[in-house]
């Protein structure tokens, strides 16, 4: 039998998965499990507060979704659009789900949606994140290599960019 992956819009009720979700991502690259839990969990509250109220304030057309597998929420992704571009702002994925191809699909659609409004998928991304690896793999081109950042573009066949590429 086949999983059943899907994209749904986040609603309230979807705040302990979204929290419980940050709360690993964060922990993961701060390195937060060599903290005091009380002090950990401050950090982890604050960052995803602020991270909540940013993309709250932006004033942005925006897709906000709990990634599914079976039913059962996997993951989030986040982007925004508008008539120029696609711009992926957030993926993120229980640690016992990565590798498995679900962020791979979800990036597909988002691909696919960026090719029917003949507009390019951009993201940016700590440079050092495991994620760069799943982002060359599906065909991202650097655009812009700051000193903690990689800015990334994607466009299918056919499609401009009105970026200039930079190679690595």
């Amino acid at each position: 039998m086949n999983a059943v992956l899907k994209l749904r819009p986040r609603d309230d009720d979807d705040q302990p998965f979204l929290t419980h979700l940050f709360a690993l991502t964060v922990s993961e690259r701060l390195r937060l499990w060599h903290w005091d839990a009380g002090e950990a969990q401050k950090i982890v509250d604050q960052q995803f507060h602020a991270h909540s109220e940013h993309y709250r304030q932006l004033d942005e057309e925006k897709s906000d979704v709990i990634i599914e597998l079976d039913d059962q929420s996997v993951g989030r992704m986040l982007w925004f659009h508008n008539r120029d571009e696609i711009r992926l702002a957030d993926i993120s994925l229980l640690p016992e789900c990565r590798g498995r191809g679900i962020g791979t699909a979800a990036i597909e659609t988002l691909k696919s949606f960026s090719v029917q409004g003949k507009r390019p998928l951009r993201l940016h991304v700590e440079k050092f994140s495991n994620a760069v690896r799943l982002y060359l793999r599906q065909g991202f081109y650097l655009l812009e290599d700051r000193e903690t950042h990689l800015y990334l573009e994607w466009h299918g066949e056919g499609m401009t960019t009105k970026k200039t590429f930079v190679t690595a």
